[in-house]
């Protein structure tokens, strides 16, 4: 066999291997911003601001505002996390990328 018919050979090979290896970083995609607002949600709904106030801090991000009192509110709510769902992600082991 040629150099040039193994390269005929193994090209179709390569591109199956490119498109699933594109699926499933799709997928992770996916389930990394599903995970990123879920936690978002939940760092909202254990919140103890009023509606009100959590509009306000987040235009206040938004707008790159933040001052020291809402910087500490950022903190205080990464910390009452115990177990974030994107550390759930990744205990699962979803995705072996050493196919």
């Amino acid at each position: 066999m040629t150099k040039l018919e193994r390269l005929k050979e193994e090209m179709p090979k390569l591109r199956d291997k490119i498109a699933r290896y594109q699926a499933r970083l799709r997928e992770m995609e996916r389930k990394k911003k599903e995970l990123e607002n879920t936690e978002i949600l939940e760092l909202v709904r254990g919140s103890t601001k009023t509606r009100q106030e959590l509009t306000a801090f987040l235009h206040s991000i938004k707008d790159g505002n933040v001052n020291e009192h809402e910087q500490q509110f950022m903190r205080s709510l990464t910390q009452s996390q115990s177990d974030p769902p994107a550390a759930k992600f990744q205990e699962e082991g979803d995705f072996n990328i050493d196919d």
